[in-house]
């Protein structure tokens, strides 16, 4: 018999062989791995971005911690406050139209978050993927939004649980003070009344924004395949240039 012939009783071929199982983590899984394993995290964006179900998760916990710390907002005093500090004399007339007006904004909060919040994310993922490409890699756009709002979530799950918990606490508080009652950043210990400038700067130095630092640092270094020092360039320009143009603006303002 040739070679090349085969009997009519023999397979031309083998069963297929099983696939392998998916063991790449589901996207409500990937939110508890940004906590307890975000190596394992962002080694799965790499191989499959994923950020749909996390985006939905951040603009659910801005919009219920809006809700709740809205009615606890002092409107008058923080229209007052500004004044003060601005050093402007307005009359009761105009500060009671400030404060209707400030009222009807703020009906609108849960709407600025559900909208501001995916605005936000896209903006940062494209400063990031912008610095990504200039690091050399050939990382897609659709990884650095996934690591993006990984590096968020946890701390905006507690960062806003904190802030839920503790305005329950106070009957009225001025906007100016509610970012405060969470005491993980240098601005909520300046004395009552700091200049605008520290406290915009204090601001920024947190605990939280810390933990999203590194967060962010892990995740570009993942999906970018590039080194952590190359990573921390990605994410610590953009971050220091903000924070200095926020910081300068607050000073020639005040």
């Amino acid at each position: 018999m040739n070679e090349t012939e085969r009997p009519a009783w023999e397979p031309t071929s083998g069963p297929e062989a099983p696939a392998p199982a998916d063991d790449t983590p589901g996207p409500f899984a990937r939110l508890g791995l940004a906590f307890t394993a975000p190596s394992r995290l962002f080694a799965a964006t790499a191989s499959r971005p994923r950020w749909a179900v996390c985006l939905v998760a951040l603009i659910l916990v801005g919009v219920a911690t809006n809700l709740v710390t809205t009615p606890h907002l002092d409107f008058d005093a923080t229209i007052r406050e500004r004044l003060e500090q601005s050093g402007r004399e307005v009359d009761e007339e105009q500060i009671e139209a400030q404060v209707k007006m400030s009222q009807r904004l703020a009906s609108f909060g849960p709407v600025f978050v559900a909208v501001g919040t995916p605005l936000m994310m896209g903006f940062l993922a494209l400063i990031f993927f912008g610095g990504l490409k200039l690091a050399g890699s050939d990382a897609d756009f659709s990884r650095s939004l996934a690591v993006t709002v990984h590096s968020y979530w946890p701390s905006a799950l507690v960062l806003n649980t904190l802030l839920v918990v503790l305005v329950q606490r106070v009957d009225k508080l001025s906007a100016t003070a509610l970012p405060n009652l969470v005491k993980g950043s240098v601005a909520a210990f300046l004395p009552a009344g700091a200049p605008a400038w520290p406290t915009a700067l204090g601001s920024s130095l947190s605990v939280f924004n810390l933990w999203i630092i590194v967060l962010l640092v892990l995740g570009m270094a993942a999906v970018g395949r590039i080194s952590r020092g190359a990573a921390s360039m990605v994410v610590l320009v953009p971050w220091v240039l903000y924070v200095l143009g926020k910081t300068a603006l607050m000073a020639v303002l005040s």
